[in-house]
């Protein structure tokens, strides 16, 4: 969708937050780095990725990035407490969490039971010393590295491929995931 759209309207603003504006060609550019620095810093065709963000640029451009490089997007409620998010990210098997610094460290106690997360990658401009001593074998990258990498060729997807799993409010239980 942001290809086809970059390619028909590439100056028209596609996001707005706050006062930054973004054009379909600048999301697209975006997602295409995005997919490829997901690629470099080790995700695996199939392998789940959480975006457990507030509404941001950021949110939308991994929403649509992760697909593109061949994970399966799994969108996490941020209106969540830790305990449910740690759930989804056991339930899903999730191998990165895109996030923010408030949200990670909230979810520090947690992350040592997430045992299939390798790394997270930090929508932050500056990563606080509090968030240093992430659980042995966990990496932690920066949106900005992530995004510094040159696009290039991306998974071929299938139809059949699963895109994405949705989990439930878990309002009356545990969240439980939908393909």
């Amino acid at each position: 969708l942001i290809v086809r759209a970059a390619a028909c309207w590439p100056e028209r603003i596609a996001l707005t937050f706050g006062e930054r504006h973004l054009g379909y060609a600048d999301v697209q550019a975006q997602m295409q780095c995005c997919a490829a620095g997901l690629l470099a810093v080790g995700l695996t065709y199939g392998a789940r990725v959480a975006v457990f963000l507030e509404k941001r640029i950021e949110a939308v451009v991994a929403s649509f990035a992760v697909p593109a490089a061949g994970g399966v997007l799994v969108p996490v409620n941020p209106l969540l407490k830790a305990t449910q998010v740690a759930h989804v990210l056991q339930d899903a098997q999730a191998e990165v969490l895109v996030t923010s610094a408030v949200r990670l460290a909230a979810l520090m106690p947690l992350l040592a039971d997430c045992a299939a997360l390798r790394y997270v990658v930090l929508c932050d401009d500056v990563v606080p010393s509090t968030l240093q001593n992430l659980p042995a074998g966990l990496g932690l990258h920066t949106w900005l590295e992530v995004l510094a990498h040159q696009p290039g060729a991306l998974p071929t997807r299938l139809e059949t491929d699963v895109a994405v799993i949705f989990y439930t409010s878990g309002s009356t239980g545990k969240p439980k995931g939908v393909v």
